[in-house]
């Protein structure tokens, strides 16, 4: 009788067998398709490693090169992979002129360098009855501590509305370099302290003297309206309604910053114009030889010198129709009697519609439905600062400027403490590299939009001799006894044109320069050039290692054993 357990051990020993002859042979299948592949393949090197009647030099050198050829097309192709992902874009000149009638006529806003109107109140004479209180104080008690003085200000102020008034108006507006006299008395400042500096500062009919666009009437308020920035009230011409630059809803109720109501026409941020009759706006200008806009301002010769320390004149700042107007470095100054003639270049920059799929930061742009901001409606680069700067001195002083947006629950910074953080947040802002802007560290992410426009201007300055015409006009009166006598003026007029310097100007265009199809011919030349390989040769490699291989393990399952 057999022993069961006996036969079992010998089929375990079978088919143990079997599996090792079976893994053998698959071995051996895939050694001679390796030697097959390497024989036949249309990629340059592996033939010569599996040559019959080679020497093992030969061989060898032949390995060395391959290998050599390996590393370095793997070197090439992960320096190409770097260029594709970090650097596809580039902005070249475009091939065709950009018409002026294809962008808008720039906003150009005004700020003069006058901040009270001392009709309605005098600056100067109350500068001059509290620093008299002031020295007085001193005077008689030498010893007189600077907290002793400091309450007797605020005494003062509280007995002399007009000290506080004198305050709000130093604080916010006034350009007067005094400051260890308002040390002394620091009113709150709230937004009442805002309508009464916007209430005191000289109105439209005080700064524009005459006003028109393209030779089409000269109503004042028509073209220039009030405009709340850092250096006070100014005025804004062919800037957008203020509903389109803001979310109204999340602002505060209590003043202004932007007094403009014209509802744009025939244009949009996405498309740009899209209608070609001249009722568009924002405004566009026009080719020819006559300036688009022309405007006079003036200035009273009795405006309160203190108030305004030693500037005299205007400011003149050009930007974008969709940017909240905003102090900064860039303006031009005019001076009182001179004539300006502003000859506006325009920088454009388009983006093809084929980078929209790559990140903002890979193309450096924004679309205009890309990013949106909480109190600005319509996303430009600085309005995006201003915003950012806003809440970044939120979170570090608890409050913000009087300028800057903010809700109805945000305050406007007062105390001394405050300023201070005020000014240290501004120094940190500006030492930081590129704090509000274009990397990708940076903490605002304030980049311009794809389709960009920038204005600057070269500006000729001639002086009108005004005070030798004014002599010239008063000798006349005399000599022919007129009877309507010329009279001395007591102010000074600056006449300022502005058009566009060409008709047709070089735009940039923002484009790809490194696509997947110019990814695939940069590997596939590489590729080539090192190894010999091409699209067939992919072909053998699949087809070696899929097709082929499953066909010779198909037929040795069913050979017999």
């Amino acid at each position: 009788m057999e022993d069961p357990c006996g036969m079992v051990k010998e089929n375990k020993k079978s088919n143990v067998e079997g599996y090792e002859v079976r893994g053998e042979v698959r071995q051996r299948l895939l050694l001679e398709l390796l030697l097959d592949f390497a024989r036949n393949s249309s990629l340059h090197g592996p033939r010569y490693l599996t040559a019959r009647g080679l020497h093992l030099i030969e061989r060898l050198f032949w390995g060395i090169i391959f290998v050599t050829s390996v590393c370095l097309c793997v070197w090439a192709m992960s320096n190409v992979w770097f260029k594709w992902k970090t650097s596809p874009i580039i902005i070249s000149v475009n091939e065709q002129l950009s018409s002026i009638t294809e962008v808008s006529f720039p906003a150009v806003t005004v700020c003069p360098q006058t901040k009270v109107n001392q009709k309605y109140f005098n600056y100067t004479k109350h500068y001059i009855t509290f620093k008299k209180f002031i020295h007085e104080q001193q005077s008689n008690n030498i010893k007189i501590t600077e907290k002793e003085l400091r309450n007797k200000g605020h005494a003062f102020m509280e007995q002399n509305p007009f000290v506080r008034e004198l305050g709000n108006i130093f604080n916010l507006a006034s350009e007067s370099s005094d400051a260890d006299l308002f040390r002394y008395i620091r009113p709150p400042l709230d937004h009442n302290a805002v309508l009464h500096m916007i209430k005191a500062a000289p109105k439209i009919e005080d700064v524009l003297f005459y006003g028109t666009w393209q030779d089409m009437g000269h109503d004042r308020s028509a073209y220039f309206t009030p405009v709340l920035m850092e250096s006070g009230l100014c005025f804004t011409f062919n800037t957008l309604a203020a509903n389109e630059i803001f979310h109204i809803d999340h602002l505060h109720k209590n003043y202004s910053f932007l007094n403009t109501f014209i509802p744009r026409r025939g244009w949009s941020p996405e498309r740009g114009y899209f209608s070609s009759g001249p009722d568009t706006y924002p405004r566009r200008g026009r080719t020819g030889q006559k300036p688009d806009l022309f405007f006079i301002l003036k200035e009273e010769l009795d405006s309160d010198f203190i108030c305004k320390g030693t500037f005299s004149g205007f400011k003149v700042y050009l930007h974008h129709p969709a940017d909240l107007p905003q102090s900064s470095r860039s303006y031009y100054a005019v001076q009182d009697d001179d004539a300006a003639y502003f000859s506006i270049k325009v920088n454009l920059v388009t983006t093809s519609n084929t980078l929209i799929n790559y990140s903002p930061h890979i193309r450096q742009c924004y679309f205009p439905t890309e990013r949106t901001l909480h109190f600005f409606k319509m996303y430009t680069q600085n309005n995006c600062r201003l915003e950012c700067l806003a809440n970044h001195t939120l979170t570090s002083c608890g409050c913000v400027e009087y300028y800057m947006p903010r809700n109805q629950s945000t305050l406007m910074c007062i105390s001394s403490d405050e300023l201070h953080c005020l000014y240290k947040t501004f120094v940190a802002y500006s030492a930081m590299d590129d704090g509000f802007g274009n990397s990708n560290h940076s903490l605002c992410q304030c980049l311009p939009l794809c389709h960009s426009v920038q204005y600057e201007a070269e500006v000729v300055r001639t002086s009108e001799d005004v005070a030798r015409y004014k002599a010239m006009r008063l000798a006349f009166n005399e000599i022919y006894n007129v009877s309507k006598p010329y009279v001395k003026s007591t102010r000074t007029y600056t006449p300022i044109k502005m058009y566009f310097k060409e008709s047709r100007f070089v735009s940039l265009r923002r484009s790809e320069l490194f696509g997947a199809t110019d990814f695939l011919a940069n590997c596939g030349g590489l590729l080539g050039l090192f190894l010999g390989f091409s699209f067939l040769s992919l072909v053998e490699l699949l087809y070696f290692f899929t097709l082929r291989l499953g066909c010779m393990f198909r037929r040795q399952s069913k050979a017999p054993e």
